[in-house]
């Protein structure tokens, strides 16, 4: 076995050409795989975190029938005491919020050119981001956060642009009550949300908590209590304590806790098949390289046939042979698939701190599903570099094995006289 591990590294070296040719074939197609690996996945996580950071926050506790008519968003259905449900979940260490989320149409107040249907969420300002990051959707310029108790309301900057509203001026918002009264909402604009997920910034407008409950006759309720804990941690574990913690509170048989995969189904659908179509991609890369690996590895044993011949004449025997050019072209695979690591590693790297602004592009295509504005970075994953790097290395030495079979089957006089 030393005498056929020592063949194998002197043809390492003897055959550079070739060995550095394979080699930067693998090296290009497992660096290309960990790298568009990195990249969706990256995207993915970031509409994930977007999604709890301004949409849905981790999990959520409403009225069943709230849930129900989810697409209607009727205030009718509402918590009557949700201050008892934070008090209980706080006492666990969770973050809470309370808020009312409803539908409305916007209208600008003065020259009106007509209204859009818009998703309105009242907030407390006083615990909202400790779950939420809007405050940090206002770039200098746009305005500030909402003020508790006061008539004004936060728009998405697309929003606004369709609306040609500005800040300082005053948009009319018509919706239901909790009795089913319409009610006419006239509000003045103090902040322009400009967030990583583009559904907050082209329909979304929030106002204080207190003074909807004023306006839409919910004093001391609201349609959900919002719950924040890290979103990597498993939401399955923590509904458990959820459920659990709020089974002894009067009318909990009316409610419905829901984390944010279930808040979010549809997101998480689209997702999936997302991931899906992302794996096809990925798989058709590694395929490319494998046929790039395996044409180089292929014309590498066919043109030493001679050579072959020669080492069975001179009494070496076929396994020998067979597991020389193995362990030769596994050289080659482990040099392809470690250079392929690195780069892999570095143009990952650069994408999880930089990332590639793309907002020009999704703003041309539209809502894509992601909850991202444009720019995609990428996010590690050590399990794709891991089994990308022995892959190549085991594809390597696998493509070898059979036209090394094939060759030492042929007569040797035939190996002798092949060019």
């Amino acid at each position: 076995m030393k005498f056929i591990l020592t063949l194998a590294w002197k043809n390492l070296s003897r055959y550079r050409r070739r060995t550095i040719i394979t080699a930067t074939a693998i090296a290009v197609g497992i660096a290309m795989y960990i790298f568009v690996d990195a990249w969706l996945l990256g995207i993915e996580k970031e509409s994930e975190r977007n999604l709890i950071y301004y949409e849905t926050g981790s999990a959520r506790i409403m009225q069943k029938k709230f849930w129900e008519e989810k697409d209607f968003k009727l205030v009718k259905y509402y918590l009557k005491d949700p201050a008892a449900i934070q008090e209980r979940l706080r006492g666990l260490g969770y973050a809470t919020t309370q808020r009312i989320s409803f539908l409305g149409q916007i209208s600008k107040l003065v020259d009106n050119q007509g209204s859009f249907q818009i998703k309105l969420a009242a907030i407390d300002v006083r615990t909202d981001t400790d779950i939420f990051k809007l405050n940090q959707g206002i770039a200098p310029g746009d305005g500030r956060f909402l003020h508790a108790g006061e008539p004004e309301i936060m728009l998405g900057s697309e929003l606004a642009k369709d609306l040609d509203v500005h800040l300082g001026e005053s948009v009319l918002v018509l919706t239901r009550t909790a009795t089913g009264a319409y009610d006419d909402i006239e509000l003045t604009v103090v902040g322009l949300l400009d967030t990583p997920n583009p559904l907050i910034n082209q329909g979304a407008g929030f106002i204080p908590l207190d003074y909807a409950k004023q306006r839409l006759q919910m004093q001391g309720g609201a349609t959900e209590v919002v719950v924040g804990f890290p979103e990597w941690d498993q939401p399955e574990k923590e509904m458990k304590k959820i459920d659990a913690a709020l089974a002894g509170l009067p009318g909990h048989r009316e409610w419905v806790a829901l984390d944010y995969k279930e808040l979010a189904s549809e997101f998480v659908m689209i997702a999936s098949a997302k991931s899906g179509g992302s794996k096809i991609i990925l798989l058709l890369i590694f395929i490319i390289a494998v046929i790039g690996i395996s044409n180089t590895m292929l014309m590498a044993v066919f043109e030493r046939v001679k050579e072959i011949g020669m080492m069975r004449a001179m009494g070496m025997k076929d396994s020998s042979i067979i597991w020389s050019f193995f362990f030769e072209a596994s050289g080659i695979g482990f040099i392809g698939a470690l250079a392929g690591l690195i780069l892999g590693i570095l143009l990952t790297a650069y994408m999880v701190t930089w990332g590639l602004d793309m907002s020009g592009l999704i703003k041309g295509m539209g809502n894509i599903g992601y909850r991202t504005t444009g720019v995609f970075k990428a996010w590690w994953n050590p399990d794709t570099m891991i089994s990308a790097f022995f892959t190549g290395i085991i594809i390597s030495g696998l493509v070898s094995f059979f036209p090394a079979v094939r060759a030492v089957k042929m007569q040797i006089t035939d190996c002798l006289r092949n060019r």
